[in-house]
């Protein structure tokens, strides 16, 4: 009886695929019509594929239990897809075609997913808005005269505007975290190393960097398909990192789930609505039955974060100078010595070793805090000092002051909101 309906079904399979072909290509041309509808006000994506809408037959035939299957994803505009700009906001990379995917997005195409744009970023993917001379600057889809964060703020915006569920983007310092909080959706920061680098401007190519790539979505739900997705490959990658099996892992129940809860840290200027909004979030899991520990772990800050600039200094070191050989040490070299880069992995396996105590030893299941100190703030070309109820602070403090220790030490960070402050996320 079932070799019978095998066979009656392989008599329509033809009609099936073209079915399937069809569907495919309703949800990428619907895409591509919110992008070109919503994107006027936004300038958050800044390269489209029309092509995406022909589905190959090989596409259509993929398996519909792929984690990925027919989603369309846009792509942060500093990750390589085969055939499309890699700009990064830098006038002398108008033209700059990518020849080939970046490992990640190998994977997540080999899930099932659709390449359909590109996402705006700062000059370099070196801050924390979104704007450039190339492609201007993006817009909060919840108040056009905010940020939508950086360097990952194309992607999130696209994603909180409805254009996809699901968008690629990097994190450095916070550069997932930071947007993500801002607009009001998820994101994943991966464990260090667990899903492949390259393919990415700035490149990637040592391994003591802090860079990773990851994921902005919709809902958790989406960024468990995306690590899933992630996690798609059955050879060592061109960084030497063997892809890691999947595997799905039951929710534990409320009551055994600890939190390590630090609503703010003494060196972070804090806006107090977002301490009363982890304040809230916290007595919102104490009702649900999770136990909450108001504390921080004990780390030297200081010394961290000296590490964490040795290591985004040669993150940015390495991007290839034209002419120039990169074996030779060039006049003016000032990126990170051998000797500072191993007092920076001494610190950091330090910290880690202190952090990982915390959580890997079973004493909590998270630490929960806040993303930045800051909520979205008005457009900010010039890094003029913020606002954090009436003082006024530097740039990059209430921004960076959160997301450098889990860069450091190279642990999974997930994003997620938890409320409005009487508008923005």
């Amino acid at each position: 009886m079932l070799s019978r309906t095998k066979t009656a079904l392989s008599r329509f399979k033809p009609q099936l695929l073209q079915l399937k072909a069809r569907y495919l290509h309703t949800e990428a041309a619907a895409c591509l019509e919110a992008i070109q509808r919503l994107d006027d006000k936004l300038s958050a994506v800044v390269h489209t594929d029309p092509e995406v809408v022909n589905i190959p037959e090989d596409t259509a035939a993929k398996s519909s239990e792929l984690p990925l299957q027919g989603m369309c994803v846009l792509v942060k505009d500093s990750i390589d897809v085969k055939g499309m700009p890699t700009v990064v906001g830098e006038k002398e990379r108008v033209g700059n075609i990518a020849t080939e995917d970046a490992p990640i997005v190998a994977r997540l195409r080999e899930a099932g997913a659709v390449m359909v744009g590109k996402t705006n970023v700062p000059v370099g993917c070196l801050d924390l808005q979104t704007f450039n001379d190339v492609f201007g600057v993006t817009k909060n889809p919840y108040d056009l005269s905010l940020t939508p964060g950086g360097s990952s703020g194309g992607s999130a915006a696209a994603v909180a505007s409805g254009m996809v569920s699901l968008a690629l983007g990097s994190d450095l310092s916070g550069s997932l975290r930071v947007p993500a909080s801002f607009c009001g959706v998820a994101s994943l920061r991966p464990t260090d190393k667990r899903v492949p680098v390259l393919g990415h401007t700035p490149p990637a190519y040592c391994h003591q960097n802090n860079l990773q790539m990851g994921a902005i979505a919709d809902s958790s739900s989406t960024l468990n398909a995306f690590m899933q997705a992630a996690s798609i490959g059955k050879s060592m990658g061109a960084d030497g990192l063997p892809p890691v099996t999947w595997r799905h892992v039951s929710p534990p129940s409320p009551r055994d789930i600890r939190i390590l809860l630090t609503t703010s840290l003494p060196s972070v200027p804090t806006q107090a609505a977002i301490v009363d909004a982890m304040e809230a979030f916290g007595e919102q899991l104490e009702g649900w039955g999770v136990q909450v520990v108001r504390t921080a772990p004990s780390l030297d800050r200081k010394s961290l974060f000296r590490a964490h600039k040795l290591f985004s200094d040669l993150c940015l070191s390495v991007a290839p100078s034209p002419g120039a050989n990169p074996l030779v040490k060039r006049p003016g070299d000032v990126s990170p010595t051998a000797q500072q880069l191993a007092a920076a992995e001494r610190v950091r396996d330090e910290h880690r070793l202190i952090l990982n105590g915390f959580l890997e030893g079973g004493a909590f299941t998270a630490w929960v805090l806040p993303a930045a100190g800051v909520l979205p703030f008005a457009h900010n070309p010039a890094h003029e000092p913020l606002d954090v109820d009436g003082t006024a602070v530097p740039y990059w403090q209430p921004l960076l002051g959160y997301a450098f220790q889990a860069s450091t030490c190279g642990n999974p960070v997930v994003s997620l909101p938890v409320g409005m402050a009487g508008g923005p996320p």
